[in-house]
């Protein structure tokens, strides 16, 4: 249920899009893969609330669902060839280089 409900979201997304509507075109929406991979189950809030099989092993909340929808929804603007520009860059992860501990031994010359 989760993934008609994330390719209905995302199908009528991208119908509102004007340069879809300009081309008289019909989104054909194919969603793969993000569950049972890195986020395992994700399931609807009715499915969460039952705690069956598929709600318990939703690893992250009841809300999981309407957290990819908005995202995927957020970005299918920036899929067209026209866009105007490329999404916000997002945080970049913290450069530790300098304070970083290196606990391999210095080279051990052999004489």
């Amino acid at each position: 249920m989760s993934g008609r409900r994330w390719k209905e979201a995302i199908a009528n997304a991208t119908a509102a899009n004007p340069e879809v509507i300009d081309a008289g075109l019909s989104p054909l929406v194919v969603l793969g893969g993000p569950g049972n991979t890195y986020t395992h189950y994700i399931a609807t809030e009715e499915e969460y609330g039952i705690q069956r099989s598929e709600g318990a092993s939703t690893l992250y909340g009841p809300h999981t669902l309407n957290a990819y929808i908005n995202l995927t929804v957020t970005y299918v603007p920036y899929l067209s060839s026209a866009a105007p520009s490329s999404p916000p860059e997002g945080p970049l992860p913290p450069n530790n280089v300098d304070i970083s501990l290196s606990f391999f031994p210095g080279v051990v010359y052999d004489n």
